[in-house]
Parts: structure tokens; sequence; C-alpha cells
């Protein structure tokens, strides 16, 4: 089990966490970064705890993968954002708060939002570094740990565009490279030879996907090459 604290560790577990349930590939971000991709595998679970937390107050979050996708938060069955997800506005402490109250909720209707406000905030976080940098300003902020240029909440938003498209931003990554490099990221590490592990090539998007330019710089987990 990975556990995963609301307070400035955030951005390392969430690195951490990343690093043991995907891949890293050979494809090269404008920024210099590798991205990662997610491969199928035994689902994991992550422990949530809220910041300056007990050791008992931490909250369980099942995830495939395969796509990051969370199923299970709490105990209970999860499902798709609500269509009201872009709209959510949420300081460190309303975090807390769902992290502390969806284990003590019922009744399905009540916990529905709470729930997968965490889920947005690990899955995404997961998916997309930028959306962890987000988070770590959030907390930073609200736990007394940030300055004045650090986030005060999380806005979803501006961000929604983001995850809305991760799977189009990962197919947008995978065209941009050669054929080969594509051939290379349907296969787990496992199957690679050391000189196939170690083939390198930089992403350049092609000039119709474009429009993807600022996500493919945000996302860091995809989904390998379709077949």
């Amino acid at each position: 089990m990975h556990k995963l604290h609301l307070d400035e560790r955030w951005l390392e577990e969430i690195a951490a966490i990343r690093d043991s349930v995907t891949e890293e590939s050979g494809l090269i971000r404008d920024d210099g970064a590798r991205y990662r991709i997610c491969r199928l595998g035994p689902a994991f679970t992550v422990e949530l705890f809220p910041s300056f937390s007990r050791a008992d107050e931490g909250i369980e979050l099942v995830f495939d993968p395969q796509d990051l996708y969370c199923h299970r938060v709490g105990g209970h069955a999860s499902g798709r954002y609500p269509s009201t997800l872009d709209k959510v506005t949420r300081n460190v402490h309303g975090i807390d708060a769902a992290i502390r109250g969806v284990p003590r909720m019922n009744d399905v209707r009540e916990r529905f939002e709470p729930q997968m406000l965490l889920v947005f905030c690990v899955a995404e976080s997961l998916r997309f570094d930028r959306i962890a940098v987000v988070m770590d300003q959030i907390i930073r902020a609200g736990t007394g740990r940030g300055g004045q240029h650090h986030r005060p909440t999380l806005e979803t938003g501006p961000l929604f565009e983001l995850f809305k498209n991760w799977g189009s931003v990962g197919a947008a990554v995978w065209r941009a490279v050669s054929a080969g490099a594509r051939a290379l990221g349907a296969l787990p590490l496992a199957r690679l030879t050391q000189e196939q592990r170690e083939h390198t090539e930089a992403v350049a998007l092609l000039h119709g996907d474009m429009r993807w330019r600022d996500a493919a710089l945000a996302v860091r987990a995809i989904k390998p090459p379709s077949a």
C-alpha cells in the first residue's frame, strides 16, 4: 500500500507512487522530462491522509494501473466524475474534511461529490505533474507552509481541459513519434533489450495536434499506444 499525505510531502510521494505503478519510456517532453507509461497489472491502493493527521485517519483509494482509474474510495464503489466537477473550488481544509468525512457517510448521494474530489486530487496528480504542482501549492498555502504566490484554493475549472482530454493528449504524444518508438512503447520493459530500453526520442507534436501542446507539457503518465 502506498501512503500519501496532504502536506509538504505531496509532490515527492505522488512522484514515488507514479514511478512505482508506471514504467519509464524513452519519450522526452519539451522540458526534458520523460513520459511514463501505464501498464496492465494488479490493482494498487493509496492511503490518503489529511494534513496534521493521526495514523488512523487515512482513507483508501484503489486504482487500476492500466489507466489510473480509481474504482473504490473508503470501501465504497467509485464512478465517473460529476458533471459539476469543473466548478469545484476547495481549499486544503475542504479536502481535509472530505478525507475525514467520506468514510462516515452512508448516503451515496451525500458522499458522491467529496468522494470524487479525492479521486480527482490523487488520480489527476498521478496523470499530470502540473496538477500535482497545483495541489502542492494549495497544500502549502493552506497549511501555512507557502508564500503569497501559492494558490489558496483548488479550482478545477482551469484544469478541466487537461483531465477531460487525458486520453486524447496521450494519443497525440504517440502520433508525434516514430513507428519504432510506438512499437517499443507497446511492450513492457521486461520484454525489451537493454539497447531498446535506452532508445530515446523527442516528442514533437504534429501540426494537427498542436492544440494539445500545453497539455502534452502537463501530462506525465500516458496509456500505451493503441494497437
